[in-house]
């Protein structure tokens, strides 16, 4: 534990690899696959708690735990996401998305591109970073080895190719001649020549030796997504967004144009022995035609969504990326799904198989690169913990139980002792958006992008009413009597109804593009905050504007008060939390602290601490000292955060609503 802290995972993975034994093998798995959340933090001492949050669940691993018992300042309450068993690690280095990758002939090195316009090379067994290749204009889309595994070319957004000399690092050759964006290239099994696809609508081919051009393909009507060129050379396949999949042969002649469902295709890959021919498309489908264009399958995979990518093993399986993060395995032969590859918590883009069938690389929106053991079995598919994205979150007044809303519009009351779903509230078709609980536990509302808000029994899970609305509903309150629900629509206005739907009146706040709103503690008067930054405190009985707010210069993310009122805390997507004096309308304290959008805030019920959440990390604050006492990194963006006791709840992509405890002796330092 002490070599992370001081000189990170990789120098502490180093180490672990020359012991033996089951603990430093737990301990090297654990670093491979999460060492990229214990970076440098501030204050320091959250370390010691991200670090024991990936340790703890891990049975080799109790003890190395257990030795920072005294040093935590959060605990979690329940466990953090189980690591899928094939994952075997975690890479991060690109600024923003990760588009495309590609493994060379010799299985020994990695290339990973993405929207920063870089390329990156990275050892394959131990993940460790060897070039970055920065020179391109733009993003980049597409990357591949030549056959000798000293180049690499890439094309992206500059509608340029550019071959790299990786013994140099350098450009060696940019090729012209597409007039838009490049989307993939293929290199042909003996490397003597590649083909490069555009958003022109055609498909060029390439000599690998002197670089010059070879033939052009312009028989598609709209841009191709994807080439891939058969393992003997003969013959290559595009696919595009014209809905077709087209064979040549490799000297540039049409053999067949096959056709699926017409939605736009996505990706396509020839089996290595040239066998099969297989397509992915955005209505997320798979499709798998013979050698010789004859359809042998439709595969039809809901949970990936719309498809990106796809690849063929040896071992005649097929790997497939979709828009929901996950990665699928399928035995070409039976169709049966032989595994899930559960990790991105945004779309993964592409995959590439190693030479062996050993590993399988994956990109994603969520800029990291993971690499997966193909031999593991079939991840578990049951709604669990992590199972959807989470969108916000709400606890019990009694903190026994505590409410989670999904993007799919899933509304699930947890249990917090055992963190098992007590009940499931269906009926919202959008995105979850405000949750709120009545004083007595005794019923709930929420929001949600489909125009509606709900009203229902937290005791048997009925729907009490359906709350309709002109558009999208954005947020929700109750009177802290319990006697009535607000909800807040985009346009500013508040609409309040009683606890059995019945619409008692309507204000406007006047604050054109709402997008939260929190209740004062006596009930007279609502905090609206708005897409330009505004926040206005406005009367509930008349509409009346009490004041405003202006500071932030981007949207409202989140409000919270203290108990008595006095300070209103609001997080935007300006990347600052706010506090300000409810009375003067001053403002207290400007904080930052995450590197990016603050997602949400929350206040600790006696008003010491202050909890914010953005992008992968949660901070509490001191109020009083006016730093920050304690932090989390997480795997994957948080957008929710709800305080209840000394049990702080947060809501993020994983579809992880995980409890921290605040240990309470921290606040003697407060």
């Amino acid at each position: 534990m002490p070599r992370i802290v001081r000189y990170g995972a990789a120098a502490a993975e180093t180490d672990v690899r020359r012991a033996t034994g089951s603990e430093p093998a737990a301990l090297s798995s654990v670093l491979a696959r999460d060492g990229h959340l214990f970076g440098v933090i501030e204050p320091a001492e959250a370390l010691v708690d991200i670090v024991v949050s990936r340790l703890q669940g891990v049975r080799e691993l109790a003890d190395v735990a257990m030795t920072a018992r005294g040093q935590r300042r959060l605990r979690n309450r329940w466990p953090l996401p189980d690591a899928d068993p094939a994952l075997l690690r975690v890479l991060t280095g690109h600024r923003g998305w990760t588009t495309a990758c590609d493994i060379s002939g010799d299985g020994r090195r990695l290339a990973t591109v993405g929207r920063d316009g870089t390329a990156r090379i990275w050892r394959l067994s131990d993940g460790a970073a060897q070039a970055v290749l920065d020179g391109t204009a733009g993003a980049l889309a597409t990357c591949a080895f030549l056959h000798d595994g000293t180049r690499l070319i890439t094309g992206g957004e500059d509608a340029t190719v550019r071959v790299w000399d990786l013994d140099r690092g350098t450009i060696a050759q940019v090729l012209t001649g597409h007039t838009k964006a490049i989307t993939s290239c293929a290199v042909a099994p003996d490397g003597s020549w590649f083909v490069t696809t555009s958003e022109d609508g055609t498909a060029r081919a390439w000599n690998a030796d002197g670089m010059a051009p070879l033939w052009v393909l312009s028989a598609h009507t709209a841009k191709i997504n994807s080439c891939s060129i058969a393992g003997d050379g003969e013959w290559l396949a595009t696919a595009g967004e014209d809905g077709t999949v087209r064979t040549w042969s490799a000297q540039g002649d049409e053999r067949q144009v096959l056709r699926g469902s017409g939605a736009p295709v996505t990706s396509c890959v020839i089996g290595r022995t040239g066998d099969w021919l297989a397509a992915t498309s955005e209505d997320g489908t798979t499709r798998i035609w013979t050698g010789d264009g004859r359809e042998m399958a439709v595969i039809e995979d809901p949970d990936l969504g719309m498809m990106h990518s796809a690849s063929f093993a040896q071992r005649n399986w097929l790997a497939t990326t979709g828009w929901n993060g996950l990665t699928s395995i399928r035995d070409i032969d039976s169709g049966d799904m032989v595994s899930v590859l559960k990790g991105h918590v945004r779309p993964a883009t592409y995959c590439a198989v190693a030479p062996d069938d050993s590993k399988l690389a994956t990109t994603s929106w969520d800029g990291t690169i993971r690499i997966w053991d193909t031999s593991k079995p079939v991840s578990p598919r049951a709604i669990d913990l992590y199972s959807s994205q989470a969108a916000r979150c709400r606890l019990f007044p009694d903190e026994s139980r505590l409410v989670g809303g999904y993007y799919d519009g899933t509304v699930r009351l947890w249990d917090v002792a055992t963190a098992t779903v007590a009940l499931t509230l269906a009926g919202h078709t959008a995105k979850i958006t405000g949750i709120a609980v009545a004083p007595g536990g005794n019923w709930l509302v929420t929001t949600a992008e489909d125009k509606t808000g709900r009203i229902w029994s937290t005791s048997t899970g009925e729907c009490v009413a359906v709350l309709d609305h002109p558009e999208a509903v954005m947020d929700c309150a109750i009177s802290p009597d319990g006697g009535w629900a607000g909800t807040l629509t985009r346009d500013g206005r508040v609409r309040f109804w009683e606890p059995d739907g019945r619409l008692r009146h309507i204000v406007d706040s006047g604050l054109a593009g709402s997008t939260r709103c929190v209740v004062e503690p006596v009930g007279a008067s609502l905090a609206v905050g708005g897409q330009s930054g505004s926040i206005a405190i406005v009367d509930i009985a008349d509409g009346r504007t009490r004041s405003s707010l202006s500071g932030h210069t981007d949207a409202i993310t989140g409000l919270t008060l203290t108990l008595d009122g006095r300070l209103l805390a609001s997080s935007s997507v300006d990347g600052s939390t706010k506090i300000w004096d409810t009375a003067t309308g001053a403002l207290a304290w400007d904080l930052h602290g995450h590197p990016g959008p603050h997602a949400d805030c929350a206040y600790s019920p006696d008003g010491r601490w202050l909890a914010t959440a953005g992008n992968d990390l949660l901070r509490v604050w001191n109020t009083a000292k006016r730093d920050c006492h304690a932090a989390m990194r997480v795997d994957g963006d948080l957008h929710g955060v709800a305080w209840r006791g000394d049990n702080l709840v947060i809501a993020g992509e994983r579809g992880s609503i995980f409890s921290p405890s605040h240990r309470k002796q921290a606040r003697r330092g407060g």
